[in-house]
């Protein structure tokens, strides 16, 4: 129980210094029949510096919720983050076989793992007209305007593209693609190329840029046995089935002037 106990205290230092017996307080307590000289002057000076309205210590308590050993404006603590919340977090219920973890500017996804001994990329080998896969442009436009042929061989000359042939250094030597769209500049610069208008090539034969007669924008499988003056030979694939007109386009940077 709490009362003004430095007021007692007070009193019970005056009394002791004018020698009297007891404590006699302005109102009843359990301490009314304190004797002074049960007191030390030490006593007296820990207890006269006890402030008014002291309390006593109390342990804190987490768990209560009332009285002096609640403790007020506690934080809330968040539940245990487990293992399978990282996994919900990075999604890992939607990874593969050799995917690694990305980010996506806004979360987690995974992706195909690239670099290193494993990193490999599948050209597919088309069965239909004009099936196609491989490195593609998208710049530039038809020489001339118009639309391409799907299938021809164009070269890119003097900032736009028009139909190969090998019958100069200008028409054959600079970056050759195969139109794989007609109304949009879409060219195939490297990779496979299946089309109706090379069942006539042999299977594994080279592919060379044409320098035959009506030539433009071919391809031919052999070289001719008497080369006209002037033309090129310039390797630009390799027939893979001769027979479904199944080429790999792999265009070389060099060549040769007759």
């Amino acid at each position: 129980m709490i009362f003004l106990l430095s007021e007692v205290l007070q009193r019970c230092v005056i009394y002791c210094l004018v020698g009297a017996v007891k404590l006699v307080p302005k109102r009843a307590s359990p301490i009314a029949s304190l004797k002074c000289s049960d007191t030390t002057a030490a006593d007296i000076a820990k207890l006269v510096g006890i402030d008014p309205g002291a309390e006593v210590n109390v342990n804190a308590d987490w768990n209560a919720t009332s009285g002096d050993a609640e403790i007020l404006n506690k934080p809330v603590i968040p539940a245990a983050y487990t293992d399978s919340d990282v996994d919900t977090h990075l999604n890992t219920g939607t990874a593969g076989t050799n995917e690694v973890l990305s980010w996506t500017g806004s979360d987690y996804d995974w992706v195909a793992q690239s670099g290193g001994s494993s990193n490999q990329r599948t050209l597919a080998v088309g069965v239909s007209n004009n099936d196609w896969s491989g490195d593609v442009v998208t710049f530039g436009a038809l020489s001339g305007g118009g639309n391409f042929t799907q299938g021809k061989l164009y070269v890119w000359r003097s900032g736009a593209w028009e139909e190969a042939y090998a019958t100069s250094v200008s028409t054959s030597s600079g970056m050759l693609g195969i139109a794989i769209e007609s109304s949009t500049t879409k060219m195939l610069t490297r990779g496979t190329f299946t089309s109706s208008s090379m069942t006539a090539f042999t299977t594994s034969n080279i592919l060379y840029v044409s320098s035959l007669q009506s030539g433009n924008g071919r391809m031919m499988d052999s070289i001719p046995a008497t080369p006209a003056a002037n033309s090129i030979i310039r390797i630009c694939g390799y027939v893979i089935n001769g027979v479904s007109g199944q080429i790999f386009f792999d265009p070389s940077q060099d060549f040769i002037q007759v």
